[in-house]
């Protein structure tokens, strides 16, 4: 068995490892739009080793090159990604001797931390000896339409009670939610319309820059990503697998808030990523975002982020406001540093801006 980096002509075949292990329907440009489509990124940034045995691929351990900003600069990390060996060669070591060598090979690109996301806590604590965050990342779920979110509910693939349980709990989560929208409604100071301008289209990159500059003085030792033109065109205008809808609030011509999401095809809507400086902003923002939610017949709205930043805390609070209610998810993130100088800030959760925008960008 030999194990190293991935050649442009085994693509295919650790695509289709991923297919068979999944029951998915990934592509070869898929594959290139995931490791190499970040313009940021030249062509030998992403890290991506294989395991070959008898002429095949039988393992892969992708690091996706994803630039995060750490300490007000612009740091080059790795996410864990497709770690896979096939049915027949697990054990005897394969899957560590492929992150072995992808993590040398990180550190050999100047990557300086990886991390990811896994429900299998105890193996990247105990044998890849990263440091692992449980319980830290939380969903939010607000029932816009206990019809709708009943019929998605019955649409998935569970036994039948526990569908009928979900959909009976449908019912009395929606009407909570509406509750709760009507108390906010009537006690809180409603907004001037002509304060804000809400707009689909970023004005100038230089305004996401101004407002994350704005939260890291709020919150100095924020960890988020470098959501410079490149990775947004990467990640959110052109992602082949997501069609995302974008809003941005403006108070004059300072960006106050943002959001990305997209709605599925069962009537889910996936808030990816939510950001504000100024709360009425953020209510001005979420309202909008809720009534295109509604007019397109949404059940489900979804928000996934990390409890322990207080400004990703502020995102929840919104949302409670307006009904949602909160559960863990079961997805530990985990951390490795590699060379980053200053752990006690790399190794901190609370300073990470986790969003559902980390993910590796097939569905949220």
């Amino acid at each position: 068995m030999e194990i190293r980096d991935i050649k442009d002509s085994e693509i295919e075949a650790a695509v289709v490892l991923h297919n068979e292990s999944y029951g998915d329907s990934r592509t070869p440009e898929h594959w290139t739009w995931e490791y190499r489509g970040n313009k940021a990124n030249s062509s030998d940034q992403f890290v991506f080793t294989v395991a070959e045995s008898d002429g095949h691929i039988v393992g892969t351990q992708g690091m996706i090159p994803i630039f995060v900003n750490i300490d007000g600069a612009k740091r080059l990390t790795g996410k864990s990604e497709n770690s896979l060996v096939d049915s027949g060669h697990k054990g005897g070591g394969v899957f560590f001797k492929l992150y072995n060598r992808a993590m040398a090979r990180c550190q050999q690109k100047n990557i300086q931390c990886v991390w990811g996301f896994t429900g299998l806590s105890s193996l990247w604590r105990r044998k890849l000896e990263f440091e692992v965050y449980e319980g830290v990342m939380a969903e939010s779920i607000l029932v816009l339409n206990p019809r709708q979110a009943a019929a998605e509910i019955n649409s998935k693939k569970r036994s039948m009670p526990v569908r009928l349980m979900l959909v009976l709990l449908a019912w009395p989560f929606g009407l909570y939610g509406w509750f709760r929208r009507l108390a906010t409604n009537l006690f809180s100071v409603r907004i001037a319309r002509d304060k804000f301008v809400l707009e689909n289209k970023l004005r100038s990159m230089d305004h996401m820059r101004e407002l994350y500059d704005r939260l890291r003085a709020k919150c100095p030792n924020l960890i988020h990503l470098q959501q410079d033109e490149d990775y947004i065109n990467w990640r959110v205008y052109h992602n082949p697998n997501v069609k995302y809808k974008t809003a941005f609030v403006y108070e004059d011509d300072k960006l106050q808030a943002y959001c990305y999401f997209t709605i599925s095809d069962r009537n889910t809507a996936y808030l990816s990523d939510l950001a504000f400086d100024n709360p009425d902003a953020a209510k001005t923002l979420l309202d909008y975002v809720l009534s295109i939610c509604r007019k397109q017949g949404v059940g489900v709205v979804s928000f996934l982020g990390n409890t322990r930043n207080r400004l990703v805390a502020t995102v929840f609070d919104l949302l409670k406001r307006h009904g949602a209610i909160k559960k863990v998810d079961g997805q530990a993130f985990v951390l490795k540093n590699i060379s980053y100088d200053d752990e006690k800030r790399l190794y901190d959760v609370k300073n990470w801006y986790l969003t559902g925008l980390w993910s590796e960008g097939y569905m949220i």
